[in-house]
């Protein structure tokens, strides 16, 4: 006869907690951040050629030359039509590293047009800037209009509701499944 079924095939169901309880690392992100950070990424899906120059200026590249002579606008001015046309001809006559990023060959450039002035490069300097300007206030402009779509107060009161329904809903899943607790003792005893 089996210890653990007693010979009916079936063992015992036991309900025990099998690790030490351990305090929480982690952190509680607050109701409001969680909203920004949904209300944020709504804009972004809305936004549509100027999401680029937004992610050039605010994001890694704009970060990396925040503190650096040109600031944030060299991350754009790179990637404008006459910052790439500078890139090209400076690289078919083999003046740029080859494993630099757009934007350091850029501000090898401009270092280069204050050591040794050349109207092209000033020209084409000058064109990327504006290029990247325009593109910059765009950008923004374009954000700005995608707070235009503000949440109205039927659909803050509907996401409240079907919170409620969840929670009820949970909470009468707990009183049926009772067993599912585990208080450390044997159900059905």
């Amino acid at each position: 006869m089996c210890s653990e079924c007693g010979g009916t095939g079936r063992a015992a169901v036991t309900v025990a907690s099998t690790c030490e309880e351990q305090e929480s690392g982690g952190v509680e992100v607050s109701g409001d951040v969680l909203r920004n950070y949904a209300r944020v990424n709504r804009r972004l899906i809305h936004l549509g050629r100027g999401r680029a120059a937004l992610e050039l200026y605010y994001g890694p590249h704009g970060q990396s030359w925040a503190d650096q002579s040109g600031g944030r606008m060299l991350a754009l001015q790179a990637h404008t039509e006459a910052g790439r046309r500078l890139l090209r001809r400076t690289k078919r006559n083999g003046d740029e590293a080859t494993e630099a990023s757009p934007e350091e060959r850029l501000a090898a450039q401009i270092a280069l047009q204050e050591q040794s002035p050349e109207p092209w490069r000033r020209q084409l300097l000058d064109r990327a800037h504006e290029e990247a300007e325009r593109a910059y206030r765009q950008a923004v402009e374009e954000w700005i209009g995608t707070d235009a779509q503000p949440t109205t107060d039927n659909a803050v009161a509907e996401l409240m509701d079907a919170i409620d329904a969840t929670a009820e809903s949970y909470e009468a899943w707990l009183d049926r499944n009772q067993d599912c607790w585990g208080d450390g003792t044997e159900v059905g005893t």
